[in-house]
């Protein structure tokens, strides 16, 4: 949040500087009689800016010893921004006192950047690399075996699947999103959920859940012994925290399926840079075993001389206007 001075005008305190004969100070700070501040209103050298029903001319300047910039164009930099040197009140200092650049003019990190060393440049986040990640599963070791993934850049938001009447899941499949990283660092929804193919029988009550819009499947317990009869499914939001995705705050959803009059199991829990991206397990008339994948988020940053996963180019410079934009795509 940038700080601001506040400068009162004199249309607000006119009424409160009067001089001996009841009118306003004039220019440099001496009583022009019968009259106020002359029209153009700068003050003269070391003056404070004169109240006299006019404010500061056009260009909003004070002349020598003044406090705003010729031009009027904003505030002064807080003391200390800019000098490479990062004090007690910044959260970075890039030698400069620009805003737009990652680091702002009052010090501190702008949104969906990372700053990570005190008089260097500041890195834009660019998108996500997904690996591999933990998977855990439930159930037994009848049916066939299937393993399905999101496409590229997709991550598990929920699933479908049907509930037989002796509460058993007859067969299961996914819903997966495109994600995209905002401007302000958290991972969102880049297109309307898909779905992966469906595993198991044909028959049974339709049963479904997914994740609020904005989060992802992070976790999974559930009811099964030889067959699986119901899954717990836990979501969050995925958000850039210290230069890494990580998880938010997770929420548990309905039970997706049934009980089965088992108890429940754990099945997978992602680790706090995973989220669900992959399914696996085995089927044939009923759901027998049921296993999710998670996927490692790594963050990419655009100015870091390497292009890396979503990233089209790198000039390790961020900035606009060279051919490669501040989220290193081409321009």
């Amino acid at each position: 949040m940038r700080l601001a001075l506040v400068i009162v005008t004199s249309a607000t305190v006119a009424g409160c500087f009067l001089d001996a004969t009841g009118q306003a100070p004039g220019a440099g700070g001496s009583t022009d009689v019968g009259a106020g501040a002359p029209q153009g209103g700068s003050s003269n050298d070391g003056a404070a800016p004169s109240f006299g029903g006019q404010g500061a001319d056009d260009g909003g300047a004070t002349n020598a010893g003044g406090g705003l910039a010729e031009g009027g164009g904003g505030q002064p930099p807080l003391k200390g921004v800019g000098d490479c040197e990062q004090v007690a009140f910044e959260t970075c200092d890039d030698c400069n006192t620009e805003s737009g650049d990652g680091c702002g003019s009052d010090g501190q990190i702008e949104l969906g950047w990372v700053c990570p060393d005190e008089g260097k440049a500041c890195q834009k986040l660019s998108g996500f690399e997904v690996t591999e990640g933990d998977e855990g599963f439930i159930g037994g070791g009848g049916g066939v075996s299937f393993d399905e993934s999101c496409p590229k850049d997709n991550l598990i938001v929920g699933y479908r699947g049907g509930e037989s009447l002796y509460d058993d899941l007859v067969r299961v499949s996914a819903e997966c999103v495109e994600a995209a990283v905002g401007a302000d660092g958290v991972l969102e929804w880049a297109s309307t959920p898909t779905l992966l193919m469906s595993h198991g029988g044909l028959d049974g009550i339709s049963v479904s859940v997914r994740c609020p819009e904005g989060t992802f499947v992070v976790g999974f317990a559930g009811h099964a012994d030889s067959i699986v009869s119901g899954l717990v499914v836990e979501c969050a939001p995925i958000v850039l925290s210290d230069g890494a995705l990580q998880q938010g705050i997770r929420t548990t959803l309905p039970l997706f399926g049934a009980t089965g009059s088992l108890q429940l199991e754990e099945g997978a829990t992602c680790g706090p840079h995973e989220a669900a991206g992959r399914i696996f397990g085995r089927s044939g008339g009923l759901l027998d075993r049921f296993g999710m994948g998670c996927h490692d988020l790594s963050a990419t940053f655009c100015g870091d001389n390497a292009i890396e996963g979503p990233e089209e180019c790198d000039l390790g410079d961020a900035k606009p206007n060279d051919g490669c934009s501040t989220i290193c795509r081409n321009e």
